[in-house]
């Protein structure tokens, strides 16, 4: 999760806005995969939503971007690519400041 975390400006399809950084608020991990997840994040002013499909290559993690949404009235909104884990259980993490570390909430 801090590896991606630190790779999120590379990996978002959009840029943050008004010089702000983007920053991983959430991540929902699909239940059964070793490798796939949505990360939410946000730079402070807009949000967006990533699956991503996580690999090693060279003993290095690696991330290909998979769909890309943004805010919604009422649910995120698929812009590019395929949302192949639509309705799958998924596992939710969040950053706990207080703890300094990713908490499982569900």
């Amino acid at each position: 999760m801090e590896d991606f975390a630190t790779k999120i400006s590379e990996i978002s399809p959009t840029k943050a806005v008004l010089g702000g950084k983007w920053f991983v608020t959430r991540y929902w991990f699909i239940a059964g995969s070793d490798n796939n997840f949505y990360a939410e994040y946000e730079d402070g002013h807009i949000m967006g939503r990533v699956l991503i499909e996580a690999g090693k290559q060279d003993n290095k993690l690696n991330y290909r971007l998979i769909a890309y949404f943004e805010p919604g009235e009422n649910d995120w909104v698929l812009k590019t690519g395929e949302d192949k884990f639509l309705g799958t259980p998924l596992e939710l993490y969040e950053y706990s400041e207080e703890l300094g570390q990713w908490i499982k909430k569900n």
